[in-house]
């Protein structure tokens, strides 16, 4: 069986349409705004989105990350394979 991924608009070509549900305040008690964190504080929880190239193993990258960000913890979630490896085709 062979399924066939065709190519997705890119997310910049993709027309978004911003929906509110609520007009909601967060209380300053509770945190503050990302804007005004510091990297330290924004690097102790956070997810950083790459775009791994076909090369450098999962476990190279997040070493990498964690050498250059300074963090005592990275990992990985799923593959950081990029699709272009998988020809767009998906084979059981």
């Amino acid at each position: 069986m062979v399924i066939y991924v065709p190519k997705s608009i890119p997310p910049e070509g993709m027309k978004r349409k911003v929906i509110i549900k609520s007009e909601d305040e967060t209380s300053e008690e509770y945190g503050k705004h990302p804007s005004e964190r510091s990297v330290k504080e924004l690097l102790e929880g956070c997810f950083v989105n790459i775009d791994k190239p076909a090369g450098p193993t999962s476990h190279e990258v997040s070493s990498w990350v964690r050498r250059i960000l300074g963090c005592s913890k990275t990992g990985h979630a799923g593959t950081l394979e990029p699709l272009q490896s998988l020809g767009g085709v998906v084979k059981p």
